[in-house]
């Protein structure tokens, strides 16, 4: 179940990813001095397209303003996209432009020569513009510009490095320095261009008037167009090659085995999802997990599929919205009941059996790399200094999402997650527990370590002691059991690499992502079960949720703080006498 966080906001209607946008050139919203500026406002239509304001200055973008509708609380993951989220792919390859068929006549020529002399007079005082502006513009004060977030510093400064260069070399150099140093959040290229635009008025323009004046003198010219996707293996022959070939081959590129990937369309469609007219469902969900495994851009993927931007991007979205949607989800993923028999982990363990025989799974919340707006990084910064999004999970001992939530800034701490899932969408059954660390409260349904005593295995590990009391026996069995939670985080962020690399869709669909892959997660673990084994049994999660214990009794009354604590004492009492009774029938032998 997915709750996008009350306090996270909506992002509406921004761009899939830099490579959505064309490489245009930076030049000033303005036009220099000159004459008859209220004249030229007659000519800015070109036939072409290209308009101007009437006051005769080329307008930039429209500023965007701060998003700040907040996510719904919900209990299951939000049914479909809200109005405002769409695909802003208007562009078109520059071999892919179409030059319009004109007919020039003498009054054509005319129209140009004017439209020419007319640039070349007009003047910002003629632009209806403040003289305090205008005064500003020709007269630049001399003021000290300062950017307080490193990342956007370091983005910026690369940029104008290379501004030269092409945006693969720019893309080279900021997935070298993301490989090399993780918590770096350098923007995208597209994400640059925009932030200096916002940060200085400088706006990115591209202009065909030198086009339309030429057809105006020489009469209208056919190009020839240069097709982008021609090579002559097809995304939907490339996926065929991938099932008819050696069965690891579908298994590195799109993260499944071949039954699964035919066992999880076949589902979608029993559910009612159906294909296109142009695409198969089946390279639908192609396109959908190729992307997931790679982390790709979707130009990237589009070069594989040989599809457009556009269609990558609106096919990605669709089947995140099948996986996600509560047909899907809600059927594999979900709490387990009251009546669920003891954990086989618990049961067949003397060091947790009969102590933890109430215990369900284990709880923990991790970062997921995101890419916020501008306004939005500051909240979205965590402790390690690098931006992403917080979530929370629990997951049983057999490696099985059991609950999801998603969507909350990465500087909120796990507690806070918590507080909000019990609130709204975290039902856990009464009598059971999961295992947590000491970053959330004390209470009812969690059973946490005792703060200020060792905890964590690598610590026990480097000691290589045995433990002296009751408090740190407990810890010690109760990070042994609770560290199934980390695991299933490494296997996920390992099988998935768009969880650690900032992908550029819109907040509201990479809070999406991680529901829909852990739901992905649970289809393969239960029908292909041996696969877990290719993961290493010590990998665990990179980048666990904030732990910040400070935070953490206030989700909890007092009563139910004592009442919890007074368990969890007796619980470490047990463990200490039978492990004393253990050593002293060792120590007869």
């Amino acid at each position: 179940m997915q709750r996008n966080a009350a306090k996270s906001r909506a992002h509406r209607g921004e761009d899939l990813d830099d490579s959505d946008r064309r490489e245009s050139g930076m030049s000033h919203s303005g036009i220099e001095d000159g004459n008859a500026m209220d004249d030229l406002s007659v000519f800015m239509q070109t036939d072409t397209g290209t308009a101007a304001a009437a006051s005769g200055i080329q307008p930039g973008p429209e500023a965007q303003p701060p998003r700040t509708a907040p996510h719904e609380p919900v209990g299951v993951p939000p049914h479909g996209y809200d109005d405002g989220e769409h695909l802003d792919l208007e562009h078109q390859h520059p071999g892919e432009m179409e030059v319009p068929d004109v007919d020039v006549t003498l009054d054509n020529m005319k129209t140009a020569l004017e439209f020419i002399r007319l640039l070349q007079n007009a003047s910002l005082d003629d632009g209806g513009l403040d003289p305090e502006v205008i005064e500003r513009v020709r007269n630049p004060p001399e003021e000290p510009f300062k950017i307080g977030d490193d990342d956007v510093l370091l983005s910026i400064k690369i940029f104008l490095a290379v501004a030269n260069a092409s945006e693969e070399t720019y893309n080279a150099i900021r997935e070298a320095i993301m490989g090399r140093f993780p918590e770096v959040g350098m923007l995208t290229l597209y994400k640059v261009k925009k932030t200096i635009e916002e940060l200085t008025g400088v706006v990115g323009q591209k202009e065909d008037m030198c086009i339309n004046s030429c057809i105006g003198y020489t009469g209208p010219t056919h190009y020839d167009k240069i097709p982008y996707h021609t090579s002559a293996l097809s995304g939907l022959a490339w996926l065929n090659e991938l099932l008819d070939g050696h069965p690891e081959r579908i298994k590195t590129e799109l993260g499944v085995h071949k039954d699964v990937f035919i066992r999880l369309v076949e589902t979608l469609e029993d559910i009612g999802y159906c294909g296109s007219r142009y695409v198969s469902l089946r390279e639908q969900v192609a396109i959908f997990l190729y992307t997931c495994v790679t982390g790709l851009s979707v130009r990237h993927v589009g070069e594989r599929f040989q599809r457009s931007n556009e269609t990558i991007a609106k096919y990605f979205k669709s089947v995140l919205q099948m996986i996600s949607g509560p047909e899907f989800y809600n059927r594999y993923v979900k709490l387990p009941s009251a009546d669920d028999p003891i954990p086989l982990h618990i049961s067949t363990n003397p060091k947790f059996y009969p102590y933890l025989k109430n215990v369900v799974g284990a709880m923990d919340g991790t970062h997921i790399a995101c890419a916020p707006s501008l306004e939005e990084r500051p909240a979205s910064r965590n402790r390690k200094g690098g931006v992403s999004q917080n979530c929370l999970a629990c997951c049983s001992f057999d490696l099985l999402f059991q609950h999801v939530l998603s969507g909350w800034e990465g500087s909120v701490a796990d507690a806070t997650l918590f507080a909000d899932a019990r609130q709204h969408s975290l039902p856990i059954p009464e009598g059971k527990i999961y295992l947590g660390d000491a970053g959330f409260p004390m209470c009812d349904v969690l059973l946490v370590p005792y703060r200020g005593v060792r905890y964590h295995l690598a610590e026990w590990g480097r000691a290589e002691a045995r433990p002296m009391n009751a408090q740190e026996l407990f810890n010690l069995r109760h990070a042994s059991a609770r560290n199934v939670v980390e695991r299933i985080f490494g296997i996920l962020k390992r099988r998935f690499k768009i969880l650690t690399i900032p992908c550029e869709f819109s907040m509201a669909v990479q809070a999406r992502i991680l529901p829909a892959l852990c739901a992905i997660h649970n289809f393969i673990r239960i029908h292909d079960g041996d696969e877990i084994n290719n993961f290493a049994t010590d990998f665990y999660d990179p980048s666990p949720g904030e732990r910040n214990g400070e935070l953490g009794d206030g989700a909890a009354s007092v009563a139910e703080r004592e009442r919890a604590a007074r368990i969890r004492d007796q619980i470490a009492e047990e463990m200490w006498q039978d492990y004393q009774n253990v050593l002293e029938r060792l120590a007869d032998l």
